[in-house]
């Protein structure tokens, strides 16, 4: 149990070093593209995904 605990704190600690993982292109219904990265904190493994 106390080191599931450690575990957590050291998530929400975490400093994020981002790495990108994918980057792809979507369309939407009205026929837009926009691309959307899915980027990988190197550390804890926290999934980040940005539409730009």
């Amino acid at each position: 149990m106390i080191q599931l605990i450690k575990k957590l704190l050291q998530k929400w600690a975490c400093m994020h070093k981002w790495e990108l993982y994918k980057e792809r292109v979507v369309e939407d219904d009205m026929g837009q593209r926009y691309y959307r990265h899915t980027f990988v904190c190197k550390e804890c493994g926290k999934i980040k995904q940005m539409k730009v």
